[in-house]
């Protein structure tokens, strides 16, 4: 006998949201540097711009606002994507959180570079996934 109640936990398809973290340990006050420049690039990539904008060579004023910037995550292996690692579509980071004392300690190096860091990245997939995306033989699937 067919549920007729099925349509009701159906509601609507949903874009499908996921978090990547790393967790970095600098050597040197350097590699500290170059940690915090990763996190200001995410930091940045996930925000909008605002401010004039360029159209056939003019300058216009105003306060327009840019969408933030997509991302493609590839898992690969070499030169190939994994075949056994989800792949992920297009996507737009909705949240970046960097922990500076992921080992519950705070320690820095002389220049104050925090020697571990833990950047946590959250994404949301641009378009929507369909089963039949969904790869059950050899190669890369979503």
């Amino acid at each position: 006998i067919a549920n007729p109640n099925v349509e009701t936990l159906y509601e609507a398809p949903e874009l499908r949201g996921f978090n990547l973290n790393f967790k970095m340990m600098a050597s040197s006050s350097r590699e500290g540097h170059q940690i915090r420049q990763i996190c200001n690039q995410f930091k940045k990539a996930m925000l909008p711009s605002w401010g004039g904008q360029s159209m056939a060579g003019q300058a216009e004023s105003g306060a327009l606002l840019t969408v933030p910037n997509i991302v493609v995550i590839r898992f690969m292996t070499g030169s190939k994507v994994n075949p056994h690692v989800s792949q992920f579509k297009a996507c737009a980071i909705t949240a970046v959180n960097i922990n500076n004392t992921p080992d519950g300690a705070w320690a820095t190096y002389m220049g104050g570079a925090p020697v571990a860091t833990e950047l946590s990245l959250q994404f949301k997939e641009l378009k929507l996934i369909f089963s039949q995306e969904i790869n059950m033989g050899k190669g890369p699937s979503y």
